[in-house]
């Protein structure tokens, strides 16, 4: 099965863990119209991300612990690259 999604309905895009924003910088590569919200836990990668200009929105917090502070169906889509690794409880990173 295919499981890439259609790029033209992707309106909003969550990046957990955003980190320094190199995810979030390569879709706005791909797709300028993008709303693009980062979350982190690291205050320092949220500050590099707000000087870079990759994201609209920024908000600090665990993704491994925290409740997020978005509506469910907030984003088309969610993404985490890198980061999985170091989330201490995935499967709350991944219901959330």
């Amino acid at each position: 099965a295919d499981l890439t999604p259609d790029r033209s309905l992707i309106q909003r895009l969550l990046d957990a863990g955003i980190g320094t924003g190199m995810l979030a910088a390569q879709c706005r590569k791909i797709r300028r119209d993008v709303a693009v919200t980062g979350v982190d836990i690291s205050a320092h990668m949220l500050e590099i991300c707000a000087r870079r200009g990759v994201a609209d929105r920024l908000c600090r917090a665990d993704i491994g612990r925290d409740i997020l502070p978005f509506e469910d169906g907030a984003f088309d889509l969610a993404a985490a690259a890198g980061v999985m690794e170091n989330v201490e409880d995935i499967g709350h990173a991944l219901a959330e």
